[in-house]
């Protein structure tokens, strides 16, 4: 069993060993996973044929325009998240998974562009759409899903071929019985997002962002190394090992050094 304190304690260990790097690949991080939103801000001019009785007159020509350009506007910002911003998100978890025990370059923020693309590509989307379906049951089924589905980036940034089930199958097996935990490990951040609010978003950019990464690639890697000794009936909780990934992580002796 896992402890909120001991995987914040070895994130900001972490963290302290390259922290310039860490704090620019959560700022992309977090830009990322505030999805593709675009703001579009336009002006027009009307005559006064357009106000009746100091209301504006909506004619079908401007609520389809008006329509049209919404419609317009969100299938763009789907596409740049579905083809841009899903592999960044793969790259950045394994920018933190590395740096955790290695010199890591930025570069590896750009992973999922020049290995396994299509299918994190596929992968990440099926992950956003099923997320958003189980969403239209009401609020609470999707939030479940969402944790249900955390780990599948981490998966991921070690194997970027990995089947689309089998992603979701190991996903889901890490966080079963794992997600309350995890919640309560995100609700363990709200203090320091509410500190942030009064700087501006400048202590979150500068130390909670970073520190809250470190803590998601550590939460991963107790994940993997706990599933891994469950099926190999060793016994043995996470320990912070010479190799960074317990040697228990099935994949990372193929893919992640």
């Amino acid at each position: 069993m896992w402890q909120r304190s001991n995987l914040k304690a070895i994130a900001k260990q972490n963290m302290n060993r390259c922290y310039w790097k860490a704090v620019l690949v959560a700022l992309v991080l977090g830009i990322v996973n505030g999805g593709a939103s675009t703001v579009a801000n336009s002006r027009h001019t009307f005559d006064s044929d357009y106000w009746n009785n100091g209301y504006f007159y909506f004619s079908p020509a401007v609520v389809i325009g008006f329509i049209t350009g919404m419609l317009t506007v969100g299938i763009i910002g789907l596409v740049i998240n579905i083809f841009l911003f899903t592999p960044i998100e793969v790259g950045c978890n394994r920018f933190f998974l590395l740096s955790r025990v290695q010199e890591t370059e930025f570069n590896e923020m750009g992973f999922g562009f020049s290995h396994g693309y299509k299918n994190i590509v596929k992968v990440q989307f099926l992950r956003g759409l099923y997320t958003w379906l189980w969403s239209l049951l009401l609020v609470i089924p999707g939030i479940i899903k969402a944790y249900e589905y955390r780990m599948i980036p981490y998966l991921l940034a070690e194997n970027p071929e990995l089947d689309s089930n089998e992603a979701f199958r190991i996903s889901r097996e890490m966080m079963d019985g794992q997600k309350w935990d995890t919640f309560v490990l995100d609700l363990s951040f709200l203090g320091w997002m509410l500190l942030s609010g009064f700087t501006c978003g400048i202590l979150s950019l500068f130390y909670v962002a970073p520190y809250a990464a470190y803590t998601n690639a550590e939460l991963y890697i107790v994940l993997q190394c706990n599933r891994y000794n469950k099926h190999n009936n060793s016994g043995g909780g996470y320990t912070n090992a010479e190799n960074p990934y317990g040697a228990s992580s099935p994949y990372v002796d193929s893919y992640m050094k």
